[in-house]
């Protein structure tokens, strides 16, 4: 099986869904969309800007509250290369503790 058409099983196009939500009690029956889910595991947001925002790096950690995810990549396009427009995000991040702490 080519590794295309192993993605294409794996990705799950949230475009179209819109999910009713609740957070804290309260319904959003306005729901929300993922650009791409990846295996349920990755949420994946599309952008096209000339400059991202702090607004889209919290829309993508909404997402991943909401949708119970550990990751999230965001993709601005509107880069003269791709690798300076990828984002990686990461829901309840902390740091690890070291076990050795040096003394001064």
């Amino acid at each position: 099986m080519s590794i295309i058409r192993t993605l294409e099983l794996r990705i799950q196009n949230r475009a179209t869904e819109t999910r009713a939500s609740r957070l804290r009690a309260v319904k959003l029956d306005c729901g929300f969309r993922a650009d791409i889910v990846v295996d349920q595991r990755v949420a994946v947001e599309l952008k096209c800007k000339d400059v991202l925002h702090p607004v889209d790096e919290a829309q993508l950690l909404s997402h991943l509250r909401l949708l119970n995810l550990p990751i999230g990549i965001l993709i601005n396009f509107h880069v003269v290369l791709l690798k300076d427009g990828i984002k990686r995000l990461v829901n309840n991040y902390t740091e690890p503790v070291s076990e050795h702490v040096k003394s001064a």
